[in-house]
């Protein structure tokens, strides 16, 4: 749980890390996310759905990055892509270090290609 403050009405309220991304993300003007949906990402994938942003599902993490930046590349957008953690996160590492674009990734998602 994070801890968030509301300036306005200088008030703290508690929420989930998934959804403080899925705020994020959205405010970003994101409108889908590319991933692999596993026991790590399934809260956060049903998040992004509830809140207006399109999940595409990948078969694996390495092509979840790769349809994320083919639609930065097409679109100019921000392409974001969500793996899981372990193993996933070093499977992907050789892309974040040798992709073409410069990348973001946080422990346990998402990895958004700037």
């Amino acid at each position: 749980m994070n801890v968030l403050a509301d300036r306005a009405s200088d008030t703290q309220r508690r929420s989930p890390t998934y959804q403080v991304l899925v705020d994020d993300i959205k405010a970003l003007g994101v409108e889908q996310v590319f991933g692999l949906m596993s026991d790590d990402t399934a809260v956060f994938a049903t998040a992004l759905d509830s809140s207006g942003i399109r999940f595409y599902g990948a078969r694996h993490e390495n092509n979840a990055i790769a349809m994320a930046e083919g639609f930065s590349y097409a679109t100019g957008g921000l392409g974001v892509a969500v793996i899981g953690r372990g193993p996933a996160t070093a499977a992907c590492n050789p892309l974040a270090v040798a992709g073409p674009r410069p990348m973001r990734a946080t422990p346990s998602s998402p990895v958004a290609y700037a």
